[in-house]
């Protein structure tokens, strides 16, 4: 590929560049800072535990997320930093962050949807609705992402400064999905609390509310930060997000 006068690189570039390596460093410095803290807990309730469904999603998510971020503080020190970039390198990161972000809250999603299914007493009807929307939400994940693939132009360090629209829709669904799980835990801890007296709800309601804040904290915030900069850094919206949903799972 041929670079025009458009891509050559400037100081601005380098200064992105630097940024968003510190960016991807301390995404890994954090997991490597919560894995420290948990990992004694870890071997007592996991590794010490039966294998289940659970422990399997667990350790998927724990461990793919460190891969991710290792991996891309690879990329990011050596492939990435060489500049100019082509187009077919930014648009295979940009889908490697999609996937690993859409792994880690495929993950997310399953544990929190078992938990509002085993809430309602593993109704079925309650079972094929949220497995409906679980479907319908990687359906369209899947479809933007194929899409950010093949229609978001890069320049020569992989930001783009055209907003393709169906990134907005490649958020709603998430926000959509956790705005039912949290709302259908809320609304069964409140009746189940006014009848018995459970510790476990406590734990419940607490656990849903902050991963339900910070998911669509991570979310809302994309679309408003990309449109204020003009400017969709892939890393800014996808970086975070994959050590955040690890932890979350943990």
């Amino acid at each position: 590929m041929t670079f025009g006068a458009q891509d050559e690189v400037t100081v601005g570039h380098l200064s992105t560049v630097a940024t968003r390596n510190y960016l991807i460093v301390g995404a890994l410095v954090l997991l490597v800072w919560e894995y420290a803290v948990t990992v004694q807990d870890e071997f007592s309730f996991i590794w010490r535990k039966p294998f289940n469904h659970v422990k399997f999603l667990y350790i998927l998510s724990r461990y793919y997320g460190l891969a991710a971020q290792l991996i891309n503080v690879y990329l990011a020190l050596y492939r990435l930093s060489h500049l100019p970039l082509h187009q077919d390198i930014c648009r295979t990161w940009a889908l490697f962050l999609i996937i690993s972000s859409g792994v880690l809250l495929a993950v997310l999603d399953c544990i929190l949807l078992t938990r509002v299914y085993a809430l309602y007493n593993k109704d079925s009807n309650i079972g094929f609705m949220l497995l409906g929307l679980f479907v319908m939400e990687l359906g369209v994940d899947v479809g933007c992402a194929y899409a950010v693939y093949h229609k978001t132009p890069y320049d020569v360090t992989c930001d783009s400064y055209e907003m393709p629209f169906h990134s907005v829709y490649l958020t709603s669904p998430v926000i959509a999905m956790q705005t039912v799980i949290w709302v259908m835990t809320l609304h069964k801890t409140h009746s189940l609390g006014t009848r018995k007296n459970i510790p476990l709800l406590g734990v419940i309601m607490r656990d849903g509310a902050w991963i339900f804040l910070l998911i669509v904290s991570i979310y809302m915030s994309t679309i408003p930060y990309v449109a204020a900069s003009r400017v969709m850094r892939t890393h800014a919206a996808l970086i975070l997000p994959i050590s955040m949903l690890s932890i979350s799972v943990s």
